[in-house]
């Protein structure tokens, strides 16, 4: 059942423009770095789970992935790289909050109220490309990564918008 304050919330932001929840507060004093912000358009991927397996003939252990995760991991890593070089070329070191909204194109079966897909691919593996794709590109390591919200929304075009930021402990 929808509380009113859903409804409300639907009828001031249009079905593209549901707000994200506000951020988890974090515990003692932090402050924060500028955001590094990004869209990158199309279809995001999901990356699933990865299974390794010894090859005799190379002598060596292979991970398969599919190649439109690795184009989208490219193409995530690519728009990140251009902002960074952009604000001189360092890495973010310390802890790292980052937020992700996917939109995905909303199937036309689906009523005109429908906002949400809660629909495959998974958020937690469309996360897991975005932390990997940005590992050593905007940020050093995805281990820094101590705070994400990534969510999932019906929205033209298809899209990824990224913000990431350091924080910094007192």
């Amino acid at each position: 059942m929808r509380s009113t304050d859903d409804s409300q919330t639907l009828a001031l932001f249009g079905a593209d423009e549901i707000p994200p929840p506000p951020p988890v507060p974090l515990p003692g004093a932090c402050s924060f770095g500028p955001w590094i912000e990004f869209v990158v358009h199309g279809d995001a991927k999901p990356q699933g789970s990865l299974q390794s397996f010894y090859v005799a003939k190379l002598g060596r252990t292979v991970t398969p992935q599919k190649q439109s995760v690795v184009d989208w991991r490219t193409r995530l890593a690519d728009a990140g790289a251009q902002v960074v070089l952009a604000r001189g070329g360092e890495l973010l070191d310390g802890p790292v909050q980052i937020q992700a909204v996917i939109y995905s194109l909303k199937p036309k079966s689906w009523p005109r109220w429908r906002v949400l897909p809660s629909t495959r691919p998974d958020w937690d593996k469309l996360a897991r490309a975005i932390g990997d794709a940005l590992s050593g590109v905007v940020y050093r390591d995805d281990a820094l990564i101590v705070d994400a919200h990534v969510a999932k929304r019906c929205g033209e075009p298809a899209r990824c918008e990224v913000r990431v930021r350091e924080i910094r402990e007192r």
